[in-house]
């Protein structure tokens, strides 16, 4: 089902586990991507423990960036973070997302991601089935299978992952049920993640570890222990950050709490966000 892998990138990580941070994109004033402060925000989350990152996801508002937008984050993202990179190519236009996917591998990500087709409701699975296959068989980066009904109107199950070749799922449903299904099991659900790691699960991926990167990833550290005191402890702290950073203005908010943080970090969403 799964495959191994060796980046050709130099990188100072291992294979991806434990925490992921679904970095944010930030824009400028003038709606433009602010390079400076993407840069800056990479350079902290490493220094503060973050050795895996997401680019173009949802926090990252993948759903706003054109393709040229996200090919540049990724190169940038490239020069200057040191570990892994998960890039997110995920689009209803099939050729798109191959095309990000062979950019991705040229241009030195370590994973491959895509949602599943969104938008069309009650799809066929054959049709998912082949979908997704043709990502796969399109690069031979490990494919990350993105996995968000609420959005997708479309769920995973055990008889697609079967019929797909992909190193892993990253499961914003949290169904704990496909950690069977798969090699490797990402939760996308700060609440949920020592459940999934008790069951099989061998990462996260957080969007609040942008602002608390230095709490995660002594999380992440620490689920490698069996340290129990330490690990609920830990979790407790994470699960505050949950209640401050959540709801339908999550993104928002955690740019405003980074202006706090990183002097100039702009706070701006693109529409429709406000």
């Amino acid at each position: 089902m799964g495959f191994y892998y060796t980046s050709n990138m130099k990188n100072e990580t291992n294979n991806v586990s434990g925490l992921i941070n679904a970095i944010t994109t930030p824009f400028n004033k003038n709606n433009t991507v602010d390079e400076g402060a993407f840069k800056e925000h990479l350079i902290w989350l490493w220094g503060n423990g973050v050795k895996s990152i997401l680019i173009a996801g949802t926090t990252g508002e993948f759903f706003s960036l054109t393709q040229d937008e996200k090919m540049a984050l990724l190169k940038i993202a490239r020069d200057i973070f040191k570990g892994n990179i998960i890039f997110h190519g995920g689009s209803n236009v099939l050729k798109d997302t191959v095309n990000l996917a062979h950019f991705a591998k040229d241009s030195g990500a370590d994973y491959f991601a895509s949602l599943l087709p969104f938008y069309l409701s009650k799809l066929p699975e054959a049709g998912i089935i082949k979908y997704l296959q043709t990502i796969s068989e399109s690069t031979d980066l490990p494919f990350i299978i993105y996995n968000f009904p609420l959005h997708t109107n479309v769920s995973l199950n055990c008889e697609i992952l079967k019929q797909v070749n992909h190193f892993g799922i990253k499961d914003s449903s949290a169904d704990l049920n496909l950690i069977k299904c798969t090699d490797n099991y990402f939760i996308g659900s700060d609440k949920k993640l020592l459940l999934s790691h008790a069951e099989g699960g061998i990462g996260f991926v957080s969007a609040r570890s942008n602002v608390r990167p230095f709490e995660y990833s002594r999380l992440s550290d620490l689920l490698k222990t069996d340290n129990l005191v330490q690990i609920k402890k830990s979790h407790l702290e994470i699960l505050g950050c949950c209640e401050k950073f959540s709801g339908e203005n999550q993104i928002k908010l955690i740019k405003k709490e980074l202006t706090h943080t990183l002097k100039g970090y702009p706070e701006y969403v693109r529409l429709p966000l406000v």
